[in-house]
């Protein structure tokens, strides 16, 4: 009977030992399913507009077409975002507004990387907060129009993009204060950092 009972309580501690050492693992488990994901990305080189400069080791976007002059171009970051839920922080380091054309910066997600044309008012590839008038494109026709969505803002900021793949959504924090949602994006898609950048007055970085 000792004999049964000693065998009983040594199975026990070394399950319990056992338990003791997986459980570890299964908090992290859920813990990493429920994280959001912060890793800092960086900009691909090979699918920027004509005028996009890379430099910074590929955290800092300007552009080399001149004030006050205006053509617009697109570059994105590389990874590629499928489920969870992303965050981007960009720093404004300058930003040039032209008091007459609303599009000189416009941050957000792309679907498809286009080399060269602004994908946020074409064919809704993008969705993005626009700098000058704090306003979104908007999601029906060609994206191209405008409607109201948050503060504006320009140099000195920081602007934190949150992508939620779990229920498509998209919010916008300026300074570390949400803006709202702004878009609701297809989540059977892969999306990117996308920024459209107007003229050289312009620049912008990945600090997180």
């Amino acid at each position: 009977m000792l004999r049964l009972f000693t065998f009983s309580f040594l199975f026990l501690f070394l399950s319990l030992q056992s338990f003791s050492q997986l459980l570890p693992s299964m908090v992290g488990a859920v813990t990493k399913k429920k994280s959001t994901n912060t890793q800092s990305d960086a900009f691909d080189a090979s699918s920027k507009g004509q005028y996009i400069v890379i430099t910074n080791n590929n955290v800092t976007v300007s552009s080399s077409y001149p004030t006050p002059n205006h053509t617009w171009n697109t570059v994105y970051g590389n990874e590629g975002i499928t489920s969870g839920i992303k965050e981007w922080e960009i720093t404004i380091n300058s930003f040039y507004n032209s008091g007459g054309n609303s599009w000189e910066l416009i941050m957000g997600v792309a679907y498809e990387r286009t080399q060269g044309n602004y994908v946020f008012n074409s064919g809704c590839r993008g969705f993005g907060y626009i700098a000058e008038n704090g306003k979104k494109n908007t999601t029906t026709g060609s994206c191209g129009s405008q409607s109201n969505y948050g503060d504006t803002y320009g140099a000195g900021d920081v602007i934190k993009i949150q992508l939620n793949m779990n229920n498509g959504q998209l919010t916008f924090f300026k300074n570390g204060t949400s803006q709202g949602v702004s878009h609701t994006v297809d989540t059977e898609k892969t999306w990117y950092l996308g920024i459209g950048i107007g003229n050289a007055g312009t620049s912008v970085s990945i600090t997180g």
